[in-house]
């Protein structure tokens, strides 16, 4: 019998290799830039120091200003759920299962056909996802077609909360959409105090390629 369990770690690249990537992105984001698209965002840029050029949006990010955002993030935290879900501890090395994928088409359960996803589908998945005892989060929802698609990300909130007691990271398409999503979440977590103090939501952002 075994007293103590070694973490497997699978390296694809060498610490070299790695340090030679990073290096490689601060020069990318100090000497060519990223063009930033949003006002305010380019404001707070700006005033933390990076380089903006007002005529193209480009923004240039300087080593510095890199580093100190680095020493800021936190090292691990908690992805909370409700109603008794134990807390998700992300931190280095820690590995957990969800579903993925912002799928818009299924095959009907009962045809066998393909055929676009509706809000009955995004339920019935998510209400799975929340039985499955190996699926630690809900993380990208599918996008139901018969509802509005101005406010589908709305939708998927509201959806995935009412159906889910775990986790669930989704999209955000605009400012009012994160304050709806926040509106949605602090009135299931009681208050917006309450809420900063277990956040049961996470927002998916990504860039778009290249350097936007």
């Amino acid at each position: 019998m075994y007293s103590s369990l070694t973490r497997a770690k699978f390296e694809i690249l060498s610490a070299d290799e790695v340090i030679r990537i990073h290096d490689a992105s601060l020069d990318v984001l100090a000497n060519t830039g990223v063009q930033v698209d949003d006002v305010e965002t380019r404001k707070m840029l700006g005033e933390a120091g990076a380089q903006v050029a007002k005529s193209n949006g480009i923004i240039k990010i300087p080593e510095s200003l890199v580093h100190e955002a680095l020493k800021k993030a936190p090292k691990e935290f908690l992805l909370y759920g409700r109603d008794g879900v134990k807390p998700l501890r992300l931190g280095q090395w820690d590995s957990y299962f969800t579903t993925g994928g912002y799928a818009t088409y299924v095959y009907d359960l009962w045809t066998g056909s393909r055929r676009e996803v509706t809000s009955c589908d995004l339920a019935d998945a998510v209400r799975l996802a929340d039985a499955l005892p190996s699926c630690d989060l809900i993380a990208n929802i599918p996008a139901a077609r018969d509802v509005p698609q101005a406010t589908l990300d709305r939708h998927q909130w509201a959806i995935g909360l009412t159906h889910t007691r775990k986790h669930v990271l989704s999209e955000a398409r605009g400012y009012d959409s994160v304050k709806d999503a926040i509106a949605m979440t602090a009135a299931i977590a009681g208050s917006t105090d309450a809420l900063k103090k277990r956040p049961i939501i996470t927002f998916d952002a990504t860039t778009i390629s290249p350097l936007t």
